[in-house]
């Protein structure tokens, strides 16, 4: 994300070395590979809401968060959902699958939970409530 007064023209992510573009991120978070390997300059902070916040009080030019994250924590904050029209999502540099864990080496029953989830996931999905769960949250 950036917001929309940044004027900001690139092209590739080398492009971002640029000085006065501090880009920001998560400590703890695994950034996408070639992200890594531009070796641009990053400040790390707690979460990506911290990240949010700097963004819009002009601390972070950029920030690398996930685009419906960044939209739900910025309308998820009243402060900040004043000023959700001053945001502007850039690009996406990776696609990962979205994943919901069980551990194997959790419950005895994990089999169990899994199947249970699966067949409860397909059952909203089957009757609309998935998707109102996704519109309520201004993800669909």
């Amino acid at each position: 994300y950036k917001t929309k007064n940044y004027k900001l023209t690139y092209s590739k992510l080398s492009d971002l070395k640029k000085p006065g573009i501090t880009i920001g991120t998560v400590s703890g978070y695994v950034n996408p590979e070639d992200f890594v390997k531009a070796n641009l300059k990053t400040e790390e902070s707690k979460s990506d809401l911290i990240n949010m916040k700097k963004l819009l009080a002009g601390r972070l030019q950029l920030v690398l968060v996930d685009k419906l994250v960044g939209f739900y924590l910025v309308k998820s904050d009243s402060e900040m959902s004043k000023k959700a029209n001053q945001l502007e999502w850039i690009v996406t540099l990776t696609k990962n699958g979205l994943m919901n864990g069980v551990a194997k080496n959790g419950p005895k029953d994990w089999q169990k939970v899994l199947a249970d989830f699966n067949k409860g996931l397909q059952m909203i999905k089957k009757n609309g409530k998935f998707d109102q769960i996704m519109k309520k949250h201004g993800l669909k």
